[in-house]
């Protein structure tokens, strides 16, 4: 029976796998051979992928450096190691302008360690790759960067039999030539960890100190010319505690932002200066160190670090305040693993590289974990959350003033002269982030989009989320068009205008958009379109399309602009064209060139009386308006003024309406007044004749014909 259980039971594991192969973009992976590997720095790549260098020693008897080109989802697309006989290690890389890689780390030659740079093609090809300062020893580069001339930037140090450690910051040429080399240090140990370049064209090194005397270290900041010349240095301190700086970047402010450790493990240690050097704030965050930091789109601070054995992440807003902290590596049986890189990528998130020998090939191996933008990968349980709060730690600046000094140097390259050396990965899955497929369909006219990002609908409909991703719709109706609502998986949202799901499966939404009518934004019954043609109707100086006391169409018989205006502001609604032939108990004796008006006026006081205009093309015949009084049935002139103006094109005629009156049309004292009336003018009447003289008329011209017909005969006999 256990045989039978164990069978179903892989039966299970096995379906689950082949049932769910939606992965998201985050991951945990482990690359490594037989023995140790340790990662050390990553870089985005622009095809959507990372660059990682590190350190093998898996593919021979000695360390090479080892780089890794990992696609967007941490597949390796290939592994190449560089080395000698020697040893060497890589350090830093970052992709070039021209599509390869820019490598620094060190290789050990005539019984020292040296500086090493690789000029990589984009398949790993070496285009040059130079040994520098070779007449010091332990040279050590944690920093590289391209600069804006297309060259190269590279911040170490040095020792020499007899003398301390320096600061050793090279300046090389896009052929690896040395262009300048300076050294800057004090009589003690000085140590440079990083470099950036700045956009005034000059760099910042931050590293650390033990002047004057002691093994109590010391923070500082060289601001360097694009020329290498030192513009100023600033050291800082805080009593018997050391402050080691491990990463520096300049901000979008200008400034600077550093990361480190206090005492040896005894705290993760981050500090904003501004951009002379001056300390906004330093703290303090736990146990631990931090390796490295980089500003994040909304300003604050995005650090990667490691504390008893496990890395860590930390979001920072700009002042320094723990937005989140996580965990990486989880505890017990997932823990030692290290964090020495982080970067920002393109969807949001970020992406980390170290070493771990949780789990791996050998010994350790190279490890890259690749988080969402709140460092989670969904359904990792591992990754916890990190409880952490920062606290300040207050520095006061030391001068070294004299006791600084910089130094032109000149270094002796040369090649290992080796080439590059395709290896074997093995990768090793620890966790990966799940998703699920949410697929839109839109009729009508109107755009869905969706929080996160991913869908805008009809362009792109269909996304993957991570699952238990709360994922917010939004419908957006075109001009003209209204949302009508959602179906399917979405159908509970009827007709909101936002729709949220909670991604635990596949879903499958829908969203209707349906033909609004004219859009009328003052609500008075004329399209915006019909008013917007017409023009300024009263001459007021504004859009009468957005007055509701402005009503602007064109006359039913005519097509003329015609303009209604209540003086006092009130409301008009339902306003209507009515052609003449509309109205049968028109008065006999008026002439409506313009047809009849149907409106409404509102917000009246009852039993108040509302005075209106009616904006006519210039026409010097017309005399009034006309309206029925509904209490005796007779059309009346109702206008208390009418006038004339040629210069202007227009015929204004004024009247006034009263809520209950004779001439509303509910005959109600209710707050509105509904009219139905026209501009006109009077003719004269035709004179009535009288019935027998139309009938002598009319027999005496019978008459006078057939007398005619006769005479006209009897001619034509003779």
């Amino acid at each position: 029976m256990r045989k039978v259980w164990l069978v179903l039971a892989l039966f299970g594991v096995l379906a689950f796998l082949a049932c769910d192969q939606a992965w998201g973009n985050e991951w945990s992976k482990a690359y490594g051979g037989i023995s140790s590997d340790r990662g050390r720095c990553v870089y985005p790549t622009s095809d959507g992928g990372y660059v990682v260098v590190g350190t093998t020693n898996s593919f021979s008897s000695s360390d090479d450096v080892w780089l890794l080109k990992l696609s967007a989802n941490g597949t390796v697309e290939w592994a190449k190691s560089y080395g000698g006989s020697g040893t060497e290690e890589g350090y830093a890389v970052q992709q070039t302008s021209d599509g390869g890689y820019i490598v620094a780390g060190l290789t050990f030659v005539s019984s020292s360690y040296h500086v090493w740079v690789l000029k990589l093609s984009e398949t790993g090809a070496i285009e040059w790759e130079k040994i520098l300062e070779k007449t010091g020893s332990f040279t050590k580069p944690l920093s590289i960067q391209e600069t804006e001339d297309g060259g190269f930037v590279l911040a170490t140090y040095t020792y020499s039999a007899g003398t301390s450690n320096d600061v050793l910051v090279m300046k090389l040429t896009a052929t690896g030539s040395v262009e300048w080399e300076r050294k800057f240090g004090t009589s003690n140990y000085d140590i440079a960890q990083a470099i950036h370049q700045t956009s005034d064209g000059g760099y910042v090194v931050a590293g650390y100190t033990a002047w004057p005397t002691g093994w109590t270290q010391k923070v500082f900041l060289l601001k360097l010319a694009a020329n290498g010349t030192l513009q100023w240095v600033r050291a800082y301190e805080n009593g018997s505690n050391s402050y080691l700086a491990y990463s520096v970047r300049q901000t979008s402010d200008g400034g600077y932002i550093v990361a480190g450790e206090i005492n040896n493990n005894g705290g993760a240690w981050v500090a904003k200066f501004t951009d002379n050097g001056t300390i906004e704030w330093s703290r303090r965050y736990g146990n631990g160190e931090a390796t490295d930091v980089k500003q994040t789109p909304d300003g604050g601070f995005i650090v990667v670090g490691n504390d008893v054995g496990d890395a860590f992440l930390l979001k920072l807003d700009r002042l320094g305040n723990v937005e989140w902290a996580r965990m990486l590596g989880g505890s017990g049986a997932f823990a030692s693993a290290s964090g020495f890189s982080v970067q920002l990528t393109s969807d949001g998130g970020y992406v980390v590289a170290g070493m771990t020998n949780a789990f791996g090939a050998g010994g350790s191996d190279v490890w890259v974990i690749k988080v969402d933008a709140s460092g989670s990968i969904a359904g990792c349980f591992y990754l916890v959350d990190r409880s952490v709060s920062a606290s300040n730690e207050p520095l006061s600046p030391l001068d070294l003033g004299s006791n600084f000094s910089s130094t032109i140097v000149t270094s002796i390259s040369d090649s290992l002269g080796i080439s590059p050396q395709d290896t074997s990965v093995t990768e090793t899955l620890r966790c990966r982030s799940v998703t699920y497929e949410l697929m839109l369909s839109v009729t009508g006219s109107g755009v869905v989009t969706s929080t996160p990002s991913g869908l805008s609908c009809p362009e792109g409909c269909t996304a993957r989320f991570n699952k238990d991703t709360e994922v917010r719709l939004t419908a957006q109706p075109e001009d003209g068009w209204t949302f009508a609502g959602w179906g399917g998986d979405c159908a509970s949202c009827g007709q909101a205008d936002t729709c949220i799901l909670h991604m635990l499966a596949d879903r499958n939404c829908t969203a209707e958009f349906e033909v609004l009518g004219p859009v009328d934004r003052d609500t008075d019954g004329v399209p915006d379109s019909e008013e917007a043609e017409i023009g300024d109707g009263n001459g007021d100086g504004m859009a009468d399309e957005v007055q509701s006391h402005v009503a602007s169409l064109k006359a039913a018989d005519t097509g003329q602009g015609v303009t209604l205006a209540s003086e006092a502001d009130e409301p008009l609604r339902e306003v209507q064209a009515i052609p003449v032939t509309e109205v049968k108990d028109r008065p006999a004796r008026v002439v409506f060139p313009y047809g009849f008006f149907r409106f409404k006026v509102e917000a009246v006081g009852t039993g108040a009386e509302a005075q209106m205009r009616v904006y006519l093309p210039y026409d010097p015949r017309i005399q009034g308006y006309w309206k029925k009084n509904v209490r005796t049935g007779a059309w009346e002139n109702i206008a208390v003024g009418v006038r004339h103006d040629a210069r202007q094109g227009k015929t204004i005629v004024e009247f006034a309406l009263r809520d209950g009156g004779p001439f509303d049309e509910d005959g109600g004292s209710n707050g509105e007044i509904l009219d139905v009336g026209g501009p006109g003018y009077e003719v004269e009447a035709v004179p009535a004749i009288e019935g027998w003289r139309v009938w002598f008329v009319v027999l005496g011209t019978m008459a006078l014909g057939l007398w005619w017909m006769r005479r006209h005969r009897t001619l034509g006999s003779q």
